[in-house]
């Protein structure tokens, strides 16, 4: 396409002697902003895909943070056991039993 209007321009500069410029319109002008408009578009797009990535991403990283502070907490105030369970318990249960 630059090479046709090149051309044209060339054209001009021979007949009046002096430079103009090229002759926009027609279907060439109509694809570049149809162009145009599919770039922003893409731009505009790409840059929502982006803002989503990072969202979840950040959705992510702070589902880990509240993981490892769980993890930690449950590391410094492990769960009481219920007394049923608990084979030391049993064992205080039936030696207050047989002193009974």
């Amino acid at each position: 396409m630059e090479f046709v209007e090149r051309r044209e321009t060339h054209k001009v500069e021979k007949e009046t002697g002096a430079s103009a410029p090229p002759k926009k319109g027609g279907a060439s002008a109509a694809r570049s902003t149809e162009t145009e408009r599919l770039q922003k578009e893409l731009r505009r797009l790409s840059s929502v895909r982006r803002e989503e990535e990072i969202e979840v991403e950040r959705k992510r990283e702070e589902k880990r943070r509240h993981w490892m502070q769980t993890k930690k907490m449950n590391a410094a105030f492990p769960r009481k056991k219920h007394p049923a369970r608990c084979p030391l318990r049993l064992q205080e249960t039936e030696n207050s039993r047989e002193h009974d």
